[in-house]
C-alpha cells in the first residue's frame, strides 16, 4: 500500500530524483518497522511478558538442550532467563540494523539534494514523512494490542472499593480488644 501511494506520488518527478525518492521512502519505512519492532520488545521486556514467537524459540532450544548430554543443572538455571536475553541481544542487533539505515538515508538525502531542487527535495520528503507517519500508527496500533493480549486483562478491582464513598469507623478508647484485635491496628 505505501509503495503503490510512493510510487504514483512519484510517477511525475524526472527518473533520477524518482529512483532516489522511492529509495528514500524505502529505506524510511524500514526504519520505521525496526523501531517498531524494538519499541515492542522493550515494552514486552519492561512488562516482563515474553512474545510468542520468543516462547517458542525458547520452547525448541529447551526442548533440544534438556535432550542433549551436555544439559547440566548450570544450563538449567540459564534457561530461566534465556528469552530475555535474547529479547536484549535482538534489540541491539536490531538497532544496529537502524544506525546502519540511518547512515543509507543521510546518504540518499545528500544524493537527492545534489540533483533536485530544495522544493522538489522538501516535497518528496514531506510526502515520505506523511506515509511514515501512518505505518508508524498503524504498526503502534497493532504492536499495543499484541501487548496487551500477553499482559492480559487488567486486574479487577474489589467492587466494594470502586466508589470513592469510604466510611471511617473510629474504635472508642476504652473498647476492650483482644490480642488479634490489637495486632491489625498496628
Amino acid at each position: 500500500m505505501l509503495s503503490k501511494e510512493i510510487v504514483s506520488y512519484l510517477i511525475p518527478f524526472p527518473p533520477t530524483s524518482h529512483s532516489l525518492g522511492f529509495r528514500l521512502a524505502t529505506l524510511i519505512f524500514t526504519k520505521t518497522r525496526l523501531c517498531s519492532h524494538i519499541s515492542f520488545i522493550g515494552r514486552c521486556l519492561e512488562s516482563k511478558v515474553i512474545p510468542k514467537g520468543f516462547a517458542q524459540i525458547f520452547t525448541h532450544l529447551r526442548f533440544h538442550l534438556q535432550t542433549s548430554n551436555t544439559f547440566t543443572k548450570f544450563n538449567a538455571l540459564k534457561m530461566v532467563f534465556f528469552p530475555r536475553n535474547i529479547m536484549r541481544i535482538i534489540i541491539r542487533a536490531i538497532c544496529t540494523k537502524r544506525d546502519d539505515l540511518d547512515k543509507q538515508i543521510l546518504q540518499c538525502c545528500n544524493e537527492l539534494s545534489k540533483i533536485c531542487p530544495s522544493v522538489l527535495v522538501h516535497s518528496i520528503r514531506s510526502k515520505i514523512q506523511e506515509l511514515k507517519s501512518k505505518l508508524f500508527n498503524h504498526l503502534y496500533q497493532i504492536k499495543t494490542k499484541k501487548l496487551q493480549q500477553l499482559i492480559g486483562p487488567p486486574a479487577t478491582s474489589d467492587p466494594s472499593f470502586e466508589n470513592n464513598d469510604i466510611t471511617v469507623v473510629t474504635l472508642p478508647g476504652n473498647l476492650p480488644l483482644s490480642d488479634s484485635e490489637r495486632s491489625v491496628l498496628r
